[in-house]
């Protein structure tokens, strides 16, 4: 998760096998009050965004064509530029780090990944 100049504010490491969705479940969500989440398709959960929303933080997936809460023109313009930046964190994060990342243990390979976040962040800080 990022913030709106796109520095990193919470991540998760988790295997690929787990979902995108049921990751982000697992979120802390400590996020100032109004404070939106775009998301890309895979995030299309309504009971979520209700719950989120009662909590004043507002979750913004992408929608797919036959979505049961369909979107303006202009909302899923604006989505889709908010997740560029997303998509492009995502890169330039993964072109800091190598091809392979060798450690022996899980917790060196987590701390490995939160250097190079940690890296992209003040690489980027304004």
């Amino acid at each position: 998760m990022t913030n709106e100049k796109g520095l990193p504010v919470e991540y998760k490491i988790l295997p690929g096998s787990i979902a995108d969705i049921t990751a982000f479940k697992d979120f802390s969500f400590d996020l100032p009050k109004d404070a939106i989440i775009y998301a890309d398709r895979a995030y299309n959960d309504y009971v979520l965004e209700d719950v989120l929303s009662d909590g004043d933080i507002y979750l913004s997936p992408m929608r797919r064509k036959n979505s049961k809460r369909s979107k303006s023109k202009s909302q899923e313009f604006l989505d889709h530029i908010k997740r560029k930046l997303i998509e492009t964190v995502g890169s330039s994060i993964n072109r800091l780090m190598p091809k392979s990342i060798h450690s022996v243990t899980s917790r060196c390979f987590e701390l490995k990944i939160l250097l190079f976040l940690m890296g992209y962040t003040f690489l980027n800080m304004k």
